[in-house]
């Protein structure tokens, strides 16, 4: 194995009780792995604490082992149940993460995975110890999340601090003004999963998913629903995915409703996880990805359409500009409008892609993308 890699944000293991977004993990174990093969090992200082439920609870936090060339530094953290103490909880975590930074060297590279309350501290941390810092940017939050014009400041200093850049779109490389040499492109994960078997719905019937929000902002979910007003008897609609308890209730009124007029049925299947998530995922054929149409994904990429094609599943979305210029572009269905029917059209239409095809796309993916971080991380 070569130099040590460090890598920075908010990670623990699966099932852990400190805060951690799920998506941010999926992509930092993908990073992780790509490392791994390219020859380096990883340590991962994640300033992650221990979440309200922890009531009154200590971790010492230290060092865990991931893998055999992977270690996890977590800070103390005192888990208290009240708003007040959650804020205190964070921010002792976060003071014992930033003094591990500190000890960083000049010669040592850290990527860091990009989160507006990171700016500061790592941008200071830089500025003392001239580490080599790699950010990885997955999405300009301020633009993706319609956030205050005025937070796009401190995400802005932090970009232009990075020596080098894992950039989560063929978009942002222009967008930010970045040397591409300095710079590599990763959509998400590339892995296939071949772990659990697809499941056999045994119906002679093509079976199509949305798996994703159930937000009004995006719509995607109702244009989903509502194709089924379009399509024969011979396809089947399956909606999975998350929301609050007014947006469940929502979206299963309109499948209640779309049922009664449509020859092509509906099926609500809520929240899936785990093994029973993707043996059903790689039992459909086709992933929809249908969103509002704006600029707002420029500074970002939908991973849904990667989490599809790791299953095997082809993909029909929305024309986004971030995966038109993508090496992704030749295999996905675009639909021509922003409505329902367009998306029927698309699905009667549908020329499909061998699993196997896929496969070799996915594998290309994951080559290039090791061949490219020793790239920037030795040059």
């Amino acid at each position: 194995m070569k130099n040590i890699i460090y890598y920075t944000g908010f990670y623990d293991v699966e099932g852990s009780n400190r805060m951690y977004a799920t998506p941010a993990v999926v992509k930092m174990n993908y990073i992780i792995d790509a490392l791994n093969h390219a020859g380096y090992e990883v340590c991962v200082l994640s300033p992650s604490f221990l979440l309200k439920n922890n009531a009154y609870n200590l971790d010492k936090g230290g060092y865990k082992n991931i893998n055999d060339y992977t270690r996890l530094w977590l800070p103390p953290s005192i888990g208290l149940r009240t708003k007040l103490g959650k804020i205190i909880s964070a921010f002792i975590s976060l003071l014992f993460w930033f003094v591990k930074l500190l000890k960083l060297r000049k010669d040592d590279t850290l990527i860091v995975y990009h989160t507006p309350i990171f700016s500061k501290p790592i941008r200071f941390a830089k500025r003392l110890k001239k580490f080599n810092l790699i950010l990885e940017v997955e999405e300009i939050y301020t633009y993706a999340f319609s956030r205050d014009i005025k937070k796009l400041k401190g995400e802005i200093s932090l970009i232009n601090s990075a020596d080098k850049y894992i950039l989560v779109n063929d978009l942002m490389c222009g967008l930010l003004k970045i040397n591409p040499k300095e710079s590599v492109v990763c959509y998400g994960p590339y892995n296939m999963n071949d772990n659990v078997d697809a499941q056999d719905f045994n119906d002679n019937k093509i079976h199509i998913v949305y798996a994703g929000s159930f937000s009004r902002t995006k719509g995607g979910v109702y244009l989903a629903i509502e194709a089924a007003q379009f399509l024969p008897n011979k396809y089947v609609i399956h909606i999975l995915g998350f929301g609050n308890n007014n947006e469940i209730e929502e979206v299963k009124r309109v499948i209640t409703k779309i049922n009664k007029m449509s020859k092509c049925k509906v099926i609500y299947e809520g929240k899936m996880s785990g093994d029973d998530y993707h043996s059903f995922m790689k039992g459909c054929k086709i992933g929809l990805n249908p969103q509002i149409w704006g600029d707002y994904m420029l500074y970002a990429y939908p991973s849904k359409v990667l989490a599809y094609l790791n299953m095997g599943l082809n993909v029909i979305t929305s024309p986004l500009e971030s995966l038109k210029v993508s090496k992704l572009n030749d295999y996905l269905h675009y639909i021509d409008k922003e409505s329902s029917e367009s998306l029927a059209e698309k699905i009667l239409s549908i020329n499909l892609i061998s699993r196997e095809e896929i496969q070799s796309i996915i594998t290309n993916l994951d080559n290039s993308f090791i061949q490219s971080i020793k790239r920037i991380i030795e040059k």
